[in-house]
C-alpha cells in the first residue's frame, strides 16, 4: 500500500506552482518547496490527470525522488507522443479505447441519477 497518494486534474494554462501547492496539500506537506525531500524514502501514488505537453511534466517531474519498486506516477494524456516522453518503458503505456454509445450513456446516467437509466423512455 502506498503511505502517501494525491491525484491531480491539470489546470489550463498550466501553472506548475498551483500544481505542486496542490500535490503538497494532499501528501499533508505544509512546505511547498520541500516536497520532494517530503516523499523521499516513502512509498507514493501521484496521477496526474490530462497533461497536455512534455513541457508540463520537464516541469513537474523534478519535484518527485526517482520512482522505485513501491512508487508510482500514473499520467492520464490524450497524445502518445507525451506519454512516450513520460514514460521511456513503453510497456508502461497504455491506449485506452473510448467507450462505446451505450456504455458511455450508461455511465453517463448512473453517475447523474445514481443508476442506469432508459433516457428514450424517462423523457419521450
Amino acid at each position: 500500500m502506498f503511505e502517501k497518494s494525491a491525484f491531480v486534474t491539470i489546470m489550463h494554462p498550466f501553472n506548475r506552482e498551483k500544481l505542486i501547492e496542490s500535490l503538497s496539500r494532499q501528501f499533508g506537506e505544509k512546505d511547498v518547496e520541500n516536497m520532494y525531500q517530503y516523499l523521499e524514502g516513502r512509498k507514493y501514488l501521484v496521477v496526474l490527470d490530462d497533461l497536455s505537453s512534455t513541457t508540463e511534466w520537464d516541469a513537474i517531474k523534478q519535484h518527485f525522488p526517482p520512482t522505485g519498486i513501491a512508487n508510482r506516477i500514473i499520467i492520464t494524456t490524450r497524445k502518445e507522443d507525451i506519454a512516450k516522453h513520460c514514460s521511456k518503458r513503453h510497456k508502461n503505456i497504455y491506449n485506452l479505447k473510448g467507450l462505446v454509445y451505450k456504455n458511455a450513456l450508461d455511465l453517463f446516467t448512473q453517475k447523474i441519477f445514481g443508476k442506469i437509466t432508459n433516457l428514450d423512455e424517462q423523457y419521450p
